[in-house]
């Protein structure tokens, strides 16, 4: 039993590392007030920009506003352990669903907020992106 158990942790040891990185670069970013990286390179937030606001709100029991940060953060929490249960063989082609549902169902709800809602949590503006400043840096010593 003792074996089997220590087989499964060394078997999903890349997976347990990533969580954990991606929970202490959560925490930090949250904490340390960071930005979304694709957010400050590029100045347009991502499909998932509010998921880590999202899932605080969740931890102070504040559904509604977890739901206003970003409406998916339940989809994520179900299909995460659904996605790693699904790692047997015979599943494979259940897994590649749910990535394609969950894929197809981030972009349909980031176009909707950023289009159509509008959503104060959603910004579109490349030139504030770090890559649109340096190129009116560079312009600006040319000239």
């Amino acid at each position: 039993m003792l074996s089997n158990i220590a087989s499964k942790v060394r078997e999903y040891r890349s997976v347990f590392a990533l969580a954990g990185g991606l929970l202490l670069y959560c925490l930090a970013a949250y904490v340390l007030q960071l930005p979304c990286p694709i957010k400050w390179l590029t100045g347009i937030s991502c499909p998932g920009c509010g998921m880590t606001r999202s899932f605080f709100s969740l931890l102070s029991l504040n559904i509604g506003r977890a739901i206003y940060y970003h409406p998916l953060f339940g989809a994520v929490i179900g299909a995460v352990p659904l996605w790693f249960i699904c790692k047997v063989r015979e599943a494979y082609r259940v897994r590649n669903a749910l990535g394609i549902i969950l894929a197809a169902l981030f972009i349909a709800v980031y176009l909707y907020r950023l289009l159509i809602l509008q959503s104060p949590v959603l910004e579109f503006a490349p030139e504030q992106g770090f890559f649109a400043r340096r190129l009116h840096d560079i312009f600006a010593v040319c000239k």
